[in-house]
């Protein structure tokens, strides 16, 4: 996520310096999910083959190589080449990290996934921020060479500090059994579709409302400061969404966070300006956040529910995450350069409804487990 999120403050700059449209930012911020969209159904498969700790520590030296490239490749070309392998990597991370974690005690795994994958996003936060501030002191890209170094020596700690788990015997099953054994459980198909919804909505804010307040002329040091705070509010959202779901349902609360993802997308529709952009950029990291923690949960022990294994539904997570942002930002870029801000809002708000409407007429069907 530190790689996902350097790129975004920096957008404008690269925008400019490559001649580039609107849809083509969005298709460059959008070649990590892609490439994660190809890989993750068969990383999924190698985890239970050859154990999470070592496909996580693998994926870790793949993404610092990778960003490492990316920083010094010249043309828009070679750039998205690479950010097509970055999530080639970050999917070894984002799939048998999590079920690492799964491993063990069921108790309190809904709380422990949603912890982990905020962490993850915890580099939301710092991303932003440091990819913005080493753009303005250093160069346009200068964050990938820190990061590069960062995850290849935080793979050798990992690899240091860690033993191999004990593995659960694996489940004798055909691979694309494996894969499709999940959707016999409802808990399943509305995990999958909320994770959709949900990086579809956030991939697209961030994109929409960097470049449109870059157009009102911020530069990288201040986008990359709200985007910070919006991932903070991210993580917020992974952390406290199971703590809501306890009291209120799992059902009730993702749809909660549709429809008060409508409301403020809608307002922000009508008074478009700086203020109402920022306020979104914060609202809806929190209202995702929900979405993601809670999805998870239900993806892995729906899967388990189907006859398949939490790392399987851990990996359609990945890619529910991985198609919708993909289509976030090619789709809102789109929209932006054709029919403007308040149409690519409406387009976010309309999103946001269609969770809470799907949701809630699936919820009396979804029952929570402790």
């Amino acid at each position: 996520m530190l790689g996902f999120s350097a790129l975004i403050p920096v957008l404008p700059e690269l925008q400019d310096r490559l001649g580039a449209g609107d849809l083509a930012m969005g298709i460059l911020l959008a070649g990590l999910p892609l490439g994660t969209a190809l890989t993750t159904l068969p990383i999924g498969r190698l985890t239970d083959v050859v154990g999470p700790r070592r496909t996580t520590i693998g994926g870790a030296v793949g993404i610092g190589a990778t960003f490492l490239a990316f920083a010094f490749v010249p043309t828009f070309g070679w750039l998205l080449a690479v950010r097509l392998l970055q999530g080639l990597a970050s999917t070894a991370i984002w799939v048998a990290g999590p079920a690492w974690v799964a491993l063990g005690n069921p108790e309190g795994r809904a709380r422990r996934l949603a912890t982990t994958t905020g962490a993850g996003m915890a580099g939301s936060i710092v991303g932003a921020a440091v990819g913005g501030w080493m753009a303005a002191s250093f160069g346009l890209l200068s964050a990938f060479v820190l990061l590069g170094v960062l995850s290849i020596v935080g793979a050798g700690v990992a690899l240091a500090i860690t033993e191999r788990p004990v593995i659960p015997p694996r489940t004798e099953i055909r691979m694309l059994t494996a894969f499709a054994l999940g959707f016999r459980s409802l808990r399943f198909r509305v995990g999958a579709f909320s994770t959709l919804l949900a990086a579809v909505i956030g991939a697209a804010e961030a994109a929409l409302i960097t470049l449109a307040l870059g157009d009102r002329g911020l530069d990288e040091r201040q986008l990359g400061l709200w985007l910070s705070i919006g991932g903070a509010a991210l993580v917020a959202g992974q952390v406290t969404g199971p703590r809501i779901a306890a009291r209120i349902g799992i059902a009730p609360t993702l749809v909660l966070a549709g429809t008060l993802g409508t409301a403020a997308a809608s307002a922000t529709a009508i008074w478009t300006n700086t203020a109402s952009l920022i306020g979104l950029l914060i609202a809806l990291p929190l209202l995702t956040g929900w979405m993601y923690g809670l999805s998870l949960e239900l993806l892995a022990g729906g899967a388990e529910e189907g006859g398949s294994t939490a790392a399987i539904g851990i990996s359609w997570w990945n890619l529910t995450w991985a198609i919708g942002a993909t289509i976030g930002p090619v789709t809102i870029t789109w929209a932006l350069q054709a029919g403007g801000e308040a149409w690519s809002l409406a387009l976010v708000a309309t999103t946001s409804l269609v969770v809470a409407v799907v949701v809630g007429a699936t919820g009396p069907r979804l029952r929570s487990r402790p």
